[in-house]
């Protein structure tokens, strides 16, 4: 049997969330896995922070990514507006997408969180998506 690596969530979200000009807009080409070490604000992050390929029984080929999207704004507002947006993004993304197939997204509930890491505390708003996808 040969094994299936599965593609990497976390790139494929952040080159995909590069990609909508909606997105682009407000960040240019600011969405990360991590936050940079001189950030420039606003800004989304993308992170893998769980899930586990289904298991069916039969071979696995179907993972399900929980990743969490933190959309930081100058103001509030901006990252409640790119949050928002990257909700909407991540929901169009079902169906064939370049290097996979996104099979099925279910959405978290919108948490505002202000990133406490930063002087003054950042704008945050963000959420988590469970993202079934395959080769």
């Amino acid at each position: 049997m040969a094994l299936i690596a599965f593609p990497d969530i976390e790139a494929w979200l952040t080159a995909y969330l590069r990609a909508q000009p909606e997105i682009a807009d407000l960040v240019g080409d600011r969405v990360y896995t991590e936050i940079p070490n001189s950030p420039t604000f606003p800004l989304v992050v993308c992170r893998r922070v769980g899930g586990a390929p289904l298991n069916t029984g039969r071979a696995l080929h179907v993972d399900r990514a929980l990743c969490q999207i933190d959309a930081y704004g100058g103001p509030k507002a901006t990252a409640r507006a790119l949050a928002d947006l990257c909700r909407q993004a991540v929901h169009a993304s079902v169906g064939t997408q370049p290097n996979l197939v996104v099979s099925h997204v279910l959405h978290g509930g919108l948490r505002w969180m202000p990133d406490t890491g930063f002087e003054p505390s950042r704008p945050r708003y963000l959420y988590d998506a469970q993202i079934s996808f395959h080769q």
